[in-house]
């Protein structure tokens, strides 16, 4: 089984950093406290799930914590070192009153206790979750607008959208602008700087232009339409109440969340693994680097991908992968495919692996470690040479070829892939050479991204139908699991911890 850190989805929340969750085992109330504390309100009193933050001064990380039922928090001290912190808070709705700077001392507990005051503009703290949740519209409009596989949600907040003065006309050159950006971290929450890439292939900024849609059937002039009904074109204030998703509460408190900054401003970090060393590596493709942090020293280090081709049109790649001897391979662009890549963190060379263009953008490591797979290209790891394609099973289509979205392979070393449009999850027999598929329980579900456990389960996540997916690759059954609350468009899924807990990461709820 392996480990992957949580990047793909964070990354567009936090702005280019990498987070870590801690097991559900380990938290903040279990550990000795550097700082600790009660978070309060007038209105509340003590307040639970209030997410509490620390950064040192100068430091590149922040370390959060969540304040338990008795709104206590402890900021534990295996996680801050002696200095000078600054404190802030999440809790939709408040915000803190104010407070000077906190010293932290070797082996000693700070004590400081947080009070919060109602916010003046509850609105600009809101995730777009609660924005979908809060705007009129019926379910299909909705669904149009958050819930699509390339949504307004995959690059900014709704909030931008619901306070703009667009009216339906002003709207659709605006929605063409918007198609004229690469999808992944092209645009970022207010007061960022990081990195807002335009497409520069002729053909796609062409296409952005002509094409009367916005993604798959849905049409520029009917996302126009409906959202100049739910911003504030013609209004001073929102045309409906806002509401808010209630704040963690229970075990969901008893979590450490550390985000370290990527160093350079222009990172767009897509994805993470981790090697047997404890280290993070990930991808870029907004350059052409990979870089690793080592969470013991707080260090970043990146590496020039050279000699790769590189793409003029986009760099970098959108999956990474550490094999067991810590190499790490890299699907780099080239068009609208890529091309595998072996890189050694030991003698920095970086290695093409022929054959495997058009394979796909996403692969996996085989849990034996012999083999590493992108899309449902095989390569052997020592050789890094092809040595199985099973992208033209014997019983496909004429014409056809197997292709997939996210990858993940079974102790078997069969290879199962997300057919993000088809709506289906697909897998092949490498001893037969068969194809077979399962279809999601809806129509335009997107299923994305996942891991294989241990008991060969394919856990992933079904981004527009609202689901947590699990496909038992030994008797074919395929099981959904509805996010109990609408628009969480979960991106992915991790294989169960030792507690049974499944892990998503969302586009639009900021959790």
């Amino acid at each position: 089984m392996r480990t992957k850190a949580t990047l793909a989805i964070p990354v567009i929340v936090l702005g280019a950093a990498i987070l870590w969750r801690s097991p559900v085992a380990l938290s903040a109330q279990d550990s000795p406290a550097a700082i600790s504390g009660v978070v309060s309100s007038k209105e509340e009193g003590p307040m639970e799930g209030v997410v509490v933050t620390a950064r040192r001064s100068g430091a590149n990380f922040t370390v959060s914590v969540v304040s338990d039922a008795r709104g206590r928090f402890n900021l534990p001290r295996t996680h801050l070192e002696p200095g000078t912190y600054t404190l802030t808070m999440k809790a939709t709705g408040y915000d803190l009153a104010g407070l000077d700077p906190v010293t932290v001392a070797a082996r000693k507990t700070t004590t400081r206790d947080l009070a919060l005051v109602k916010t003046k503009d509850p609105s600009r703290q809101l995730a777009s979750r609660d924005w979908a949740l809060s705007m009129p519209g019926t379910d299909e409009q909705k669904r149009k607008t958050v819930m699509v596989g390339l949504s307004c949600t995959y690059c900014h907040s709704l909030e931008r959208i619901l306070k703009s003065t667009h009216n339906a006309e002003q709207f659709v050159p605006v929605i063409t602008r918007m198609a004229r950006y690469f999808e992944d971290g092209s645009a970022l929450p207010t007061g960022t700087s990081r990195a807002r890439a335009m497409l520069k292939e002729k053909e796609r900024l062409a296409a952005a232009e002509k094409s009367p849609n916005w993604f798959g059937d849905v049409t520029k002039a009917e996302l126009a339409s409906y959202l100049a009904t739910v911003n504030l074109n013609g209004r001073t204030e929102s045309p409906f109440p806002l509401k808010t998703l209630p704040r963690p509460s229970g075990i969901a408190t008893r979590v450490i969340v550390t985000t370290w900054e990527i160093p350079r401003k222009d990172a767009v970090a897509h994805d993470a693994d981790v090697d047997s060393k404890g280290r993070i590596w990930y991808n870029e493709e907004n350059s052409w680097v990979v870089g690793v942090l080592n969470p013991q020293t707080n260090t970043f280090t990146e590496y020039p991908l050279e000699p790769a081709e590189r793409d003029p049109g986009i760099a970098g790649s959108r999956d990474i992968m550490v094999d067991k001897q810590d190499n790490v391979w890299l699907p780099l662009r080239k068009g609208s495919g890529a091309v595998l890549h072996k890189f050694d963190p030991t003698t920095k060379t970086l290695t093409k692996v022929e054959g495997t263009e058009g394979a796909g953008a996403f692969g996996d490591v085989s849990p034996d470690g012999a083999h590493v797979w992108l899309g449902f290209v095989r390569v052997d790891v020592k050789t890094a040479k092809v040595d199985g394609d099973f992208r033209k099973p014997a019983n496909i289509q004429p014409g056809r070829q197997a292709g997939g979205y996210g990858f993940a392979v079974n102790t078997k070393g069969n290879p199962y892939g997300t057919d993000f449009m088809g709506s289906r999850i697909l897998g092949v027999d490498v001893r037969t050479n068969e194809i077979t598929y399962w279809p999601t329980r809806q129509q335009d579900a997107y299923p994305r991204r996942g891991r294989i456990d241990a008991q060969d389960r394919f856990w992933l996540g079904i981004y527009g139908g609202d689901a947590i997916g699990m496909l038992d690759t030994k008797t074919g059954d395929l099981k959904e699991w509805k996010m109990p609350t609408p628009f969480t468009t979960p991106y992915t899924a991790t294989v169960p911890d030792r507690n049974g807990y499944v892990y998503s990461s969302s586009n639009t709820s900021e959790r």
